[in-house]
């Protein structure tokens, strides 16, 4: 998994992207981060149509 780590952001605590992280694995889903420097994470979630 991901691990906490430091926020760059004054009122952030950086668990964020890793608890997004274990909920998507604990559903079965797919996660995926697409980081550009200077702009921001885009975080790609895809989870499984519905039966």
């Amino acid at each position: 998994g991901l691990d906490p780590g430091p926020t760059t952001k004054r009122m952030g605590t950086g668990l964020g992207i890793p608890i997004a992280f274990k909920v998507c694995k604990a559903h079965g889903w797919d996660i995926s981060f697409a980081i550009n420097s200077g702009v921001g994470t885009k975080v790609i979630v895809s989870a499984p149509e519905a039966v």
